[in-house]
């Protein structure tokens, strides 16, 4: 299976902000991947990732594991929260599987390695048919530190 990447936006943040949207985003692809190399301010905290603003928790559904190096853990629920945040850089993937069909519901995977913090991975279910416009990576009651950088990606999967 061959795949390319096309870079799309990127966001490298100046000051701290409390969230990141990427809009207007074009159909020509099969599916969207989200880079984002973050932490936060200060304390820990949640991620969420909202798809065409939508913030209804209900409409979200998720399952993950994670390893912290001395335990597995796993969890499930309804939200759109996806990985805890800490003051510690982390890089998470996020692929968004056939962003702009019109049949079906969303799925997105997420994979995140926190140095010395723990490994996760992920998937989420979007209950919508609508096409993903906007996709909006938020740091909840929290902001992202300076530096963080956050960039978006068209893929055709052949």
């Amino acid at each position: 299976m061959t795949t390319a990447w096309v870079p799309l936006a990127t966001t490298t943040l100046s000051s701290s902000a409390n969230s990141v949207t990427f809009a207007s985003i074009p159909s020509g692809y099969r599916d969207l991947i989200v880079v984002a190399e973050r932490s936060v301010t200060s304390g820990a905290n949640s991620e969420k990732f909202y798809l065409n603003t939508d913030t209804t928790n209900n409409n979200y559904t998720r399952i993950a594991m994670y390893g912290t190096g001395s335990s597995a853990l796993s969890y499930a629920g309804t939200n759109s929260s996806t990985v805890g945040l800490t003051t510690t850089s982390g890089l998470i993937v996020y692929q968004l599987m056939d962003y702009s069909a019109t049949d079906k519901h969303k799925v997105f995977l997420y994979r995140e390695d926190k140095a010395s913090v723990q490994t996760l991975a992920g998937v989420h279910r979007w209950a919508s048919t609508a096409a993903v416009t906007s996709i909006e990576i938020e740091a909840e009651n929290n902001t992202y530190a300076i530096g963080s950088r956050f960039s978006l990606y068209g893929s055709n999967r052949l």
